[in-house]
């Protein structure tokens, strides 16, 4: 059930009776202005390859909207439980909508303790404002080089959208082709160079060849990787890759951004890597875009892989506090051929959401030197609790199947920053993983920072294990940590509670969202 509480004052000059009556028909028309409002149409002609654009037009063909076209406070008791659509007007939400927000030509303005379930899409020059202490989904801003406009209708309004001309067949994204660089202690500094052809039009091209030429500096040599992608329907990818490269099993535990930024400062790179001349065929569906209240999506895909595997030696690397001399060690090297069903999973309620990837490889017996069966995963877990208070879980595993071994590649490990921060980085290895992470966030609300916004404290518990097959299964690692966050920015106090006597460690870095972490140091 919506309800939408008026905001205003009775002044002393209006305690009489003809004024009271004249708040009260003023009232009536407001709530009457509002609810023609939703019953009016909005007719749409064209679209775009736009994320902002896609996320509108769902919520305009689901036909579940209320239309506020007037400026509008929609005060605490607010809880409406559908999607919204803002046209030319000013909204400031302090309640909650259990649904997506579109905002055309207008401004939309989350105030502290009001929530938004869905995505809020920005069209036609329109702004939104999240505060910091609102629960808000994703804001989607439209690509500017789409037109979008807006008319009156003798029914409601229409949304007219025109995609940006074809842009030429040669593209170069980033600066002139080169995206950021990365860093770690095998290559030095790795400069990419990414060309791509296209054709279909704006990012996300129907046909695409696009290429990936890597200089790393320390090895002073050139790597390469070709792929051409197919996209038959707009959630449906068919890719062919084939090159030379370096990996990692470790992205689970860091990303290239802030591994590259742990690398130059501390001399913290907690990744293993190897070289792979590699070729792949893939067939998957893609996710679809930002998900709404009651809303799920399952994406599977399989991969056909066959690679060629060498060892990579620790070189003397460059960083600002500590040398990156941990050593690389070495895998099963020669030829590993593979086949990966994939699948990537998500689903969002009211007040929580959850999402998973799941994989299973297998490497049958003739085409390449190993033979095994590995499945692996990631999911994560969020959800608001008591108000303002956020709770989250995360988890990785990594468990083989079969008697076959899996090779060396394809193992990785807990301890050290990323996983559990009071021990030693890959204080247990092996082709078996199993890892955890919870954090609870309560805010601090009297303690509001100019700027900054208002700081929390952070629990977590953190705890794992490896090892390898055969092996026994050893005491898992444990971290309990406590400290504050402030947006991104963290301070973290680790200690062993399974230690006889207690060591800690103390760590700063940054959270950002989609879960993505810089160092801890």
């Amino acid at each position: 059930m919506e309800r939408m509480t008026p905001r205003m004052s009775v002044s002393d000059g209006c305690r009489v009776f003809p004024c009271r009556v004249l708040l009260f028909l003023a009232t009536l028309v407001s709530i009457s202005g509002i609810g023609q409002a939703a019953a009016q149409t909005i007719t749409t002609y064209g679209t775009a390859r736009d994320a902002a654009v896609s996320a509108a037009l769902t919520v305009i063909e689901r036909d579940n909207f209320l239309l506020l076209d007037r400026d509008t406070v929609l005060g605490p008791e607010t809880a409406i439980t559908r999607d919204v659509v803002i046209i030319r007007a000013r909204v400031a939400l302090e309640g909650a909508i259990n649904g997506s927000v579109v905002v055309v030509n207008g401004e939309f303005f989350t105030r502290p303790g009001s929530s938004v379930a869905g995505p809020t899409a920005v069209l036609g020059g329109g702004e939104a404002f999240p505060s910091g202490l609102s629960q808000s989904g994703t804001v989607l801003q439209q690509d500017p080089r789409v037109f979008v406009s807006v008319g009156r209708t003798f029914t409601g309004y229409a949304l007219s959208i025109t995609p940006p001309e074809p842009r030429g067949v040669l593209q170069l994204p980033g600066v002139y082709g080169f995206g950021l660089p990365t860093y770690e202690r095998v290559n030095g500094a790795s400069i990419y160079w990414r060309p791509e052809l296209g054709v279909g039009g704006l990012d996300t091209a129907t046909v695409a060849l696009r290429g990936t030429l890597v200089g790393r500096t320390l090895r002073k040599k050139i790597d390469g990787l070709l792929e051409l992608s197919y996209l038959p329907t707009p959630r449906t990818l068919i890719s062919a890759r084939g090159g030379r490269t370096t990996l990692t099993p470790e992205t689970w535990i860091r990303s290239d951004l802030p591994n590259t930024i742990s690398s130059l400062i501390k001399g913290s790179d907690v990744r293993d890597y190897f070289e792979s001349d590699v070729a792949s065929l893939t067939i998957r569906r893609l996710p679809p875009p930002p998900l709404i209240e009651g809303e799920g999506f399952i994406a599977p895909g399989v991969t056909f892989r066959i690679s060629k595997d060498r060892s990579l030696a620790t070189r003397r690397t460059w960083s600002l506090m500590n040398n990156l001399d941990r050593e690389n060690p070495p895998i099963d090297e020669g030829v590993l051929a593979s086949v990966i069903g994939r699948t990537d999973m998500g689903w969002r309620g009211r007040s929580m959401g959850a999402n998973a990837q799941l994989a299973l490889e297998w490497a049958p017996s003739g085409p390449g030197d190993s033979e095994f069966l590995q499945f692996s995963s990631t999911a994560s877990w969020t959800t608001a609790i008591f108000g303002r208070h956020r709770a989250g879980i995360t988890g990785y595993a990594l468990v083989p199947l079969g008697n076959g071994e899996v090779p060396r590649q394809r193992w990785s490990y807990v301890g050290g920053a990323g996983t559990v921060p009071t021990f030693a980085v890959a204080e247990q290895r092996g082709d078996n993983v199993l890892f955890g992470e919870a954090v609870y966030l309560i805010p601090v609300t009297p303690f509001r920072i100019r700027v900054l916004g208002v700081p929390s404290i952070r629990f977590e518990y953190l705890a794992g294990a490896a090892w390898e097959s055969g092996e026994p299964v050893p005491q898992p690692l444990q971290n309990i940590g406590a400290g504050i966050q402030i947006l991104m920015l963290k301070g973290m106090v680790y200690v062993d509670p399974s230690a006889g006597a207690i060591r800690g460690r103390v760590s700063f870095g940054a959270q950002l969202s989609g879960g993505l972490s810089l160092p801890t140091f």
